[in-house]
């Protein structure tokens, strides 16, 4: 999967799992913090990213990302 494709998923499934996001659009060069997104969030928000794209990302490369824009990264390299 592409950037692209991965990105805007990502996007939807934070808005699911985190209601106080809103339908607002979401900067996903923000911190997780400054999104408001903490670590149960974070872990519903995996969880379920990994379920939809097929495909699982190793936690050691999970702490090395602290924004949507990252983790939409890793799952490209992990997808590819």
């Amino acid at each position: 999967m592409t950037r692209k494709e991965i990105l805007p998923r990502l996007l939807k499934i934070c808005k699911e799992a985190v209601p106080e996001l809103g339908n607002g659009e979401i900067d996903p060069n923000k911190t997780y913090r400054e999104l408001g997104i903490n670590s149960l969030d974070l872990m519903q928000i995996l969880t379920v990213a990994m379920k939809e794209l097929k495909t699982k990302i190793p936690t050691a490369q999970l702490s090395e990302v602290t924004t949507l824009n990252g983790l939409a990264d890793l799952f490209v390299k992990a997808s590819g």
